[in-house]
């Protein structure tokens, strides 16, 4: 089969995007710079190509072209050749779908040359071009040989970029970086999202610090950062804040328990719900006297940081979602479930929760928590709460139910 090497075919889909009127005729050479790849394309690669390259739409190419598995290395190709920024961002993302760090069927598996293309443009000056980057190098940084320099890009960029969408962008990037919480330079950009001054920044360090407590660099340092934003105006981060505390602390941190406790009172009920959430998660047996009046609280405890626009253009939007149920009670409960896994064959089981009759089923669950917490009351750890709870359940009722207050300061005791 006939090899056209990339210099001949970039002239000639340039040339066609010259006379299209997306490029000016005198088109200064291929690539402009690029990123050096080895990839060389078929004469019917070279045609599907050119073709690609008028289907371009704000920024897409079409559904049917991304998802197309013949399209791959033409989608890398036309990344690393291109000189419209339009067709980068599009080619990136084409990139994005075809390709995986793991064997798939109909995906290319990354490799050398994947990560030499989105690594370049990783500080590229186009804010879109960018933004499909640091979105497309999710796949370069997992897998066998993880891109430690475009790893080292992101950390840099996560502090050091202008725009908080860019810091935002590369944080979730460098997420996906093997062991990212154990590498210095990492591990540092997420301490120092910590004390952005945008709020979709620091909680979505936040989330992506929840499931990396293991092995931290510096945790002392995480420490005293998270508990300043328990404090923090945005309930999204407060609610995060407590939850990575929680899991970052020894289980016998009594001070940090402390917080923990103060925060099942928040004013918001994603916070409440993350609240008891940390709580379980410290393995303090003594927090179902608290969580038992919380199993009749049905506020919604989810929020939503949006108004703000990603790097890529795209609407921002940062979900926080305080339990499967997206209640209050249903955190709790869950909560409930599993602090008294250690109770053995006493332990609190939550029943299973039906779309159709969510209201009726866990309503029936708080019954049951309720009637589990009279039997077995005397058998928790003792905690202040415990008589607040016997007097919010009398002999038979239940707790009282708490609306949320959605942006809410938490209560001040």
């Amino acid at each position: 089969m006939q090899r056209i090497t990339k210099t001949a075919i970039g002239l000639s889909f340039l040339a066609l995007l010259a006379c299209s009127g997306q490029l000016p005729i005198d088109v200064p050479g291929v690539g402009g710079g690029g990123p050096d790849i080895s990839v060389e394309l078929s004469t019917d690669q070279q045609a599907a190509a050119e073709e690609l390259t008028g289907r371009v739409k704000d920024g897409h190419f079409p559904f049917e072209d991304r998802n197309n598995v013949d399209n791959g290395e033409i989608f890398l190709w036309l990344a690393a050749t291109s000189e419209v920024p339009e067709v980068i961002g599009a080619s990136l993302e084409g990139m994005y779908q075809r390709y995986s760090s793991a064997e798939i069927e109909g995906k290319l598996l990354v490799d050398s040359d994947y990560q030499a293309v989105t690594r370049f443009y990783l500080e590229h000056d186009d804010a879109f071009v960018q933004g499909r980057a640091m979105e497309a190098v999710d796949h370069g940084l997992r897998g066998e040989s993880p891109d430690a320099e475009a790893a080292a890009t992101l950390s840099r960029l996560a502090t050091e970029h202008a725009d908080p969408a860019g810091r935002f962008a590369a944080l979730d990037a460098l997420a996906n970086y093997s062991s990212w919480q154990k590498d210095e330079a990492a591990a540092g950009a997420f301490l120092a999202a910590l004390d952005d001054d945008t709020n979709y920044v620091i909680s979505e360090a936040l989330y992506r610090l929840q499931f990396a407590t293991f092995g931290l660099v510096e945790p002392d340092g995480f420490m005293d950062a998270g508990r300043k934003l328990l404090e923090h105006d945005d309930e999204g981060v407060r609610g995060r804040a407590v939850l990575f505390v929680g899991r970052l602390a020894e289980d016998d941190d009594d001070e940090v328990w402390e917080l923990v406790h103060g925060m099942l009172d928040d004013d918001s009920g994603f916070v409440r719900s993350e609240a008891a959430d940390a709580a379980s998660a410290m393995h303090r047996l003594e927090a179902v006297h608290k969580l038992i009046m919380m199993v009749r609280d049905d506020a919604a405890n989810t929020y939503d940081i949006d108004g703000w626009t990603q790097l890529d253009g795209d609407d921002g939007r940062l979900h926080h979602d305080g339990s499967p149920w997206d209640r209050v009670d249903d955190a709790a409960l869950r909560a409930i479930e599993s602090v008294t896994f250690a109770m053995g064959d006493d332990k609190f089981d939550y029943p299973d929760v039906s779309p159709k009759t969510k209201e009726d089923d866990i309503a029936s669950a708080a019954s049951a928590a309720e009637s589990w917490y009279r039997k077995h009351r005397n058998d928790l750890p003792d905690h202040p709460d415990k008589a607040a709870a016997a007097a919010a359940l009398g002999k038979g009722g239940g707790a009282t139910r708490k609306k949320s207050n959605p942006g809410g300061r938490r209560t001040r005791q």
